[in-house]
């Protein structure tokens, strides 16, 4: 890895900065980047330290004695004890006694996210940071930091380079320790990456123990997550990075000491698994950023004053125009919604503060819920902790802090201001609910859970209900879930007399979900969301489960425990009557599968997973890959197809494998009206295209070529053209594979544009 800065930048992007370039302008389509405008309850000018601290005896003081000789004063230094059984809370009384700018806070033991939480809740200031208790902030730490970000007002996150020492405060030289940013070699000076994109997409946390923060960052983001103990940092900068603007400080001094010694977390990061658990953490960061291409759904309700009508029609258009999703939160359709991968905002607008209302109690459990007053004036207040965010939105209004801990009125004056932090906050918290659900959620549930999605109710439907609820013993611990990804159609006369006829006493077992947003990756997360079983096979609602299909499945799974992904044979039945230039072998265009062997076969590569309409996978596995992604799949805004294919690659990241079982059959009954030569052509043109994004989302290795695509279509071209002894089936898909070859070798170049002529992202 080589230093990017300003005097080095590159003629071309990397494919990780292209890909990047690619998320900033998907997420500049969502929401604003500019957030001065969105005003916190905080003192101006005041720094907000957070200094946490475990036995930490051997170097508090030297830490403290950092931050209080700072050159800028106007700082507050919260120390939290994390239930030391050293002296160490002896030692930061005394200090509390001797500096008025000191606060102690003193708590069980809970780790360093919870501690880090702990005191920035009561956290006053406008700036805000922290450090350990084994490292030293440099005097003008503060100075320097706060006047970069004062001269860039819509930067929300800086950060500075470091050095590093030993148990003796000497430069640490000639160590391991980011040995790749260390200005001159050997030296203990780290000079920290400009170039920002790479944070989240290489494992690797390139920020760094220097920065600073504004207010309105922890208001956006939300707190450290308490499940990221030794790499709270590294996440929370990452949700930093894809949310909100993070710099590199506009200068290259070092402004901290970054301290090296036998008990340090980095010293002991092997104990605690770091290496694996952030590698993981950059798997799942690819959720976060998809979230963006979701459609959110908002709840949008109003009192009887003219301006909270008009501010609340104004932000209808707003959602309108954004591709969003207008709900009416008195539907009966709510509470089919899944629990999870489907980000809501419910935004109650209000005239007046003399009675404040409560949110529906029939809400989405991840819905966000924000109180929207439009008003002038706010005064001290009980606000009902059911209500995630108060915001005022009024020019002239004030924030102003509530007396419950962390709560507090926020202010903007701009409708977009407003709409872009409830779609950050929004999506934060659903993917921390995600990321958190195996935890909390289905301590016993059914051996499997059978997802099927449809839309526009498929004539099949019924038959496809019934070949699942008809399986062969012994696995018939198994739940049914029937995604309906039509709202505006009732498929409650479909669902009812089949739980009558199947499990009139665990009608719980066939249930069904709605999922108002349009797309198969939509669908498919939202069975997730309600699958309770170890494994969760999917299913389509044109395809007819053989009788022992589900027991070839589970039975795979338990006799092998390293399998993450199993798929099996997908037989197409051929049309009748077929067209002129129909042939059994473009059967497989239609996503007909028939493997040869007769056993599992363990598939390593890509090409060879299993695909389409017959694939199940661990549900565990699952939730730590953050489901499908939303760009692939029927529907995407990246592919037609392919989400699956994404899924098992990012699962197989995970170290899991990814087999085929021959014994569990489905029968695809294809309606004779799709086959035609343009879904022929389009079946060919996706399979290229799936290559080519998944190379271009970094999931594949870049191997394509614009020269290799050209050569490739000549030659298929040629044969097509001037092959006397082909027939007429070959001459067509050759002529077919070689046009689509062409239209790739287009989008590769579009691209190599892309990336010699798009900006850096550099300030």
């Amino acid at each position: 890895m080589s230093r990017l800065n300003l005097a080095s930048r590159p003629l071309i992007m990397s494919r990780v900065n292209h890909a990047w370039q690619r998320f900033l302008k998907l997420r500049l389509k969502q929401v604003a980047t500019d957030f001065t405008d969105f005003r916190c309850p905080s003192e101006p000018g005041l720094v907000s330290i957070v200094l946490p601290v475990y036995n930490g005896e051997d170097y508090v003081r030297e830490a403290i004695a950092s931050v209080l000789a700072q050159t800028y004063s106007h700082f507050e230094l919260i120390l939290v004890n994390d239930g030391s059984t050293d002296s160490t809370a002896e030692i930061i009384d005394k200090y509390r006694r001797r500096d008025s700018r000191v606060v102690v806070i003193h708590q069980e033991n809970q780790k360093l996210p919870e501690a880090l939480n702990r005191g920035f809740a009561v956290a006053r200031g406008q700036f805000l940071t922290w450090t350990s208790a084994d490292n030293n902030l440099k005097p003008d730490f503060l100075a320097l930091l706060i006047a970069d970000l004062q001269a860039r007002p819509r930067v929300d996150m800086i950060y500075a380079d470091y050095d590093v020492i030993d148990e003796h405060d000497r430069l640490l030289e000639n160590s391991d320790w980011c040995r790749v940013l260390q200005d001159p070699p050997g030296s203990g000076h780290i000079r920290l990456l400009y170039d920002t994109s790479i944070l989240n997409l290489v494992d690797g946390n390139y920020i760094g123990c220097a920065f600073l923060y504004r207010d309105r960052v922890a208001a956006l983001i939300g707190p450290y997550d308490k499940s990221k103990f030794s790499w709270e940092d590294y996440d929370f900068f990452m949700r930093v990075n894809e949310c909100l603007t993070l710099r590199h400080a506009a200068f290259e001094k070092a402004l901290y000491e970054y301290r090296i010694h036998g008990e340090s977390l980095s010293a002991r990061e092997k104990d605690f698994g770091r290496a694996r658990q952030t590698g993981e953490s950059v798997l799942f960061d690819e959720l976060r950023r998809d979230l963006f291409s979701y459609p959110l759904g908002w709840f949008i309700q109003t009192d009887l004053g003219p301006t909270a009508q008009r501010q609340a029609a104004a932000l209808r258009r707003t959602i309108a125009q954004a591709g969003d999703l207008d709900l009416d939160f008195q539907s009966k359709a709510i509470q089919s919604f899944p629990r999870l991968w489907l980000p809501t905002v419910y935004a109650h607008f209000v005239s007046h503060l003399d009675r404040i209302p409560l949110p529906p109690a029939l809400l989405p459990p991840s819905c966000l819920k924000a109180l929207v007053y439009v008003g002038d004036e706010i005064g001290p207040m009980d606000v009902d902790a059911s209500w995630d965010l108060c915001v005022a939105l009024s020019p002239k209004a004030q924030p102003l802090r509530l007396p419950l801990v962390g709560q507090g009125w926020f202010a903007c004056s701009s409708l977009a201001t407003l709409r872009g932090a409830l779609v950050i906050r929004a999506l934060a918290r659903q993917a921390q609910m995600i990321e958190n659900a195996p935890e909390s959620r289905f301590s016993s549930g059914p051996k499997a859970s059978v997802v099927i999605c449809t839309c526009d109710r498929s004539e099949l439907l019924v038959r496809s209900i019934r070949s699942v609820c008809e399986q062969k013993p012994p696995h018939q611990d198994f739940e049914l879930i029937i995604v309906n990804n039509q709202p505006a159609q009732d498929l409650s006369d479909v669902i009812t007399p089949l739980q009558t006829e199947f499990f009139p006493s665990e009608p719980h077992r066939l249930r069904l979900v709605v999922c108002p947003i349009r797309g198969l990756s939509f669908a498919r997360n939202a069975g997730l969301a309600e699958a309770r079983g170890e494994v969760v096979a999917f299913l389509d609602d044109d395809a007819l489960a053989r009788e022992d299909w589900l027991a070839a499945l589970v039975a795979a799974f338990d006799a092998n425990p390293d399998l993450g992904v199993v798929g099996g044979p997908v037989l197409v039945q051929p049309p009748c009557p077929a067209p002129r230039w129909y042939h059994p072998s473009f059967l497989r265009f239609w996503s007909h599968f028939e493997p040869k062997a007769t056993g599992l076969v363990r598939a390593a590569d890509w090409m060879a997973f299993p695909y389409g309409a017959n694939w199940s996978a661990r549900r565990a596995l699952l939730y730590r890959i953050g489901g499908f992604r939303a760009g692939y799949g029927r529907g995407g805004r990246r592919c037609d197809l392919g989400e699956e294919m994404v899924a098992a690659l990012q699962i197989q990241r995970l170290g899991a494998a990814v087999g085929i079982e021959p014994a569990a059959v489905v029968d695809h009954c294809v309606q004779t009206s799709r086959f035609t030569l343009f879904n022929l052509w389009r079946s060919i043109c996706d399979g290229w295209m799936l290559k080519f994004h998944l190379e271009q989302d970094l999931f594949l290795p870049g191997s394509l070529r614009a020269v290799d695509l050209v050569w490739h279509a000549c030659k298929r071209l040629g044969r097509a053209l001037f092959s006397p002894r082909l027939a007429p089936h070959q001459r067509l898909e050759h002529l077919f594979y070689g046009a689509a070859a062409l239209r790739i070798a287009a989008a590769w170049l579009r691209m190599l544009i892309e990336r010699f002529t798009k900006p850096q992202f550099w300030d």
